[in-house]
């Protein structure tokens, strides 16, 4: 399987290193009106939600369409954070009860696995160094609110703000 398309935002931001042009029938997702977490999220991963979609969102990096993946990017750091704790409270290697051996603690894959996610998830929308390296942000665009009312004008909605 191939490298996945990066965004147009990014491209923008990095400048066209390629000097491709850009999509001309990208589709246009609406922006998020709210910066409120679904409320089936975990605590921890609604806190997550709450420090970054304000952000990701001014830097055109989150729209409504990104609903889920970045609801998934939330829930695999609150469960990475729930796994974290609980191997520093009990350790990283358990002994079975009755032969005496020792072995990693079966949360520790689990950690390994949620890490991987938040990784994978997280790059898509510049959450690593290494994702956010070539980017611009001067290059970002206009703010949230000026955005709203620009979609506003676009498609005669009503935001509520």
């Amino acid at each position: 399987m191939g490298r996945p398309c990066k965004p147009t935002a990014i491209k923008i931001r990095e400048g066209k290193p390629g000097h491709r042009p850009l999509p001309k029938n990208e589709p246009k997702p609406p922006i998020m009106l709210s910066h409120e977490p679904p409320d089936w999220l975990c605590p921890i991963a609604a806190t997550e939600w709450r420090r970054l979609a304000a952000e990701l969102d001014a830097q055109n990096l989150l729209t409504s369409w990104d609903h889920a993946a970045f609801a998934s990017y939330c829930e695999a750091f609150g469960k990475y954070v729930r796994l974290t704790k609980q191997i520093e409270r009990e350790g990283r290697i358990l002994t079975a009860p009755q032969s005496g051996y020792k072995m990693p603690h079966p949360a520790c894959s689990l950690q390994k696995q949620a890490r991987e996610a938040m990784v994978s998830i997280g790059s898509r929308f510049g959450l690593n160094p290494s994702a956010r390296a070539g980017l611009d942000i001067s290059k970002a665009g206009t703010k949230p609110e000026d955005r709203r009312s620009e979609a506003d004008k676009d498609f005669g909605r009503r935001t509520g703000t």
